[in-house]
């Protein structure tokens, strides 16, 4: 009994369990890490690594295959209209259990000339404004920091991000089963029109 209580125990911590990307960007270039948990690895850039020379093998000649032809099935556009219906729920799914759990952005506004350096910095806090307004409307955001800062002493406008977005794995899991059920629904469905519509015109021959 207590070996069942620790089993589940620790499938429902591996279900509430984090997965995400991580990504940041300053004067210094582009971060991407992959998120397990508490757990961080990082995806770009890559690390070198030194990798001994092989010696190229002379290729062989390529023997001729025969090919097999086959009958390929064309997508309808009712075919089309209902995949894009699937990815659309699937991407709306994805939408209301992302998490985004850091949001930083810092933009200096800089440039040659004061005045339009003025009207630029003006221009950048309304875009922040509208952009989070935007983003609070279709992502859920538990810690924000976004702000513009004005220097008329420097010469170029500097950026440094960071964005952290997660999903547990029970909901990644939620997502594609739910996905693969409508895809696996609409494959039932074309293959039975398929099988009625072979049917009818092999019907109408005969006659």
């Amino acid at each position: 009994m207590l070996g069942w209580i620790i089993a589940i125990v620790i499938v429902l911590l591996v279900l509430i369990l984090p997965v995400g990307v991580s990504a940041a960007y300053d004067d210094n270039g582009f971060l991407l890490h992959l998120k397990l948990g508490v757990l961080k690895i990082r995806l770009l850039p890559r690390r070198e690594k030194s990798r001994p020379k092989r010696k190229r093998r002379a290729k062989e000649p390529a023997q001729p295959k025969e090919k097999q032809k086959k009958e390929k099935q064309r997508l309808r556009l009712r075919d089309i209209r209902e995949l894009l219906r699937i990815v659309l729920r699937a991407l709306h799914r994805l939408r209301v259990h992302l998490s985004v759990d850091v949001l930083r952005l810092y933009i200096t506004v800089a440039g040659d000339d004061p005045y339009d350096t003025v009207r630029l910095y003006g221009a950048v806090n309304a875009g922040l404004g509208i952009m989070l307004a935007e983003l609070h409307k279709v992502l859920k955001i538990r810690d924000e920091d976004v702000a513009a800062d004005l220097d008329l002493e420097a010469q170029q406008l500097q950026i440094t991000a960071k964005i952290t977005a997660t999903l547990q794995i029970w909901e990644i899991l939620l997502i594609g089963v739910c996905t693969a059920a409508a895809l696996l629904a609409w494959h039932i469905r074309r293959k039975k029109q398929d099988k009625a519509a072979r049917e009818c015109t092999s019907g109408k021959e005969q006659e």
